[in-house]
């Protein structure tokens, strides 16, 4: 059986310091999301704003469709067989190819990384709890830390909505046997 892996949101104005909106670590999670990558489907769900989206009278200006800050970051570019899913809310299931995509694969587990944990992780993984196993890896997410330990009430937020966490380490042993990795 196939497991599946999202990657939210890991734009250089999410990642990188200079980023319009950083994560404060970002660019730590990246080798973790690269190990899980080899392994797996891959999906990368991506904010893309407009210039005058609304969601900037609450946030700044970030993930503006055709620029710098919107693309994914280099060290995680997408290959030929992995899918690119647009989201201009939170939630990564607001943009419906993202489930029926995710069907079509027919996985066994999705697993979710990226940022920011406490936003558009939090947002998507319970989501996708409603529809699929899913487990967010918890050396493979940062989060804005909003308020101190804002982070770690998403971890029991999506814990109470049946959302496991495990480390990358966990993962790839468990999976090692075969049985639900899935290689391209």
């Amino acid at each position: 059986m196939k497991s599946v892996l999202l990657i939210i949101d890991m734009l250089n104005d999410f990642v990188r310091p200079d980023g319009a909106l950083p994560v404060p670590g970002a660019e730590s999670i990246i080798p973790n999301i690269k190990r899980l990558k080899e392994g797996m489907a891959t999906i990368y769900v991506n904010d893309l704003h407009s210039l005058n989206d609304p969601e900037f009278e609450e946030y700044p200006p970030h993930a503006v469709a055709r620029t710098e800050g919107a693309e994914i970051v280099d060290e995680l570019e997408p290959s030929e067989y992995d899918m690119v899913v647009d989201k201009t809310t939170f939630d990564g299931f607001s943009n419906p190819n993202l489930a029926t995509y995710i069907k079509t694969l027919d996985p066994f587990r999705v697993y979710i990384t990226g940022v920011a944990t406490e936003i558009c992780v939090m947002e998507t993984a319970i989501s996708c709890a409603r529809h699929f196993l899913t487990t967010v890896v918890v050396d493979a997410v940062k989060g804005l830390e909003m308020y101190p330990g804002s982070g770690l009430q998403a971890a029991f937020d999506m814990g109470m909505l049946d959302v496991k966490g495990d480390t990358t380490e966990e993962i790839i042993q468990a999976h090692e046997g075969g049985n639900q990795w899935h290689t391209q």
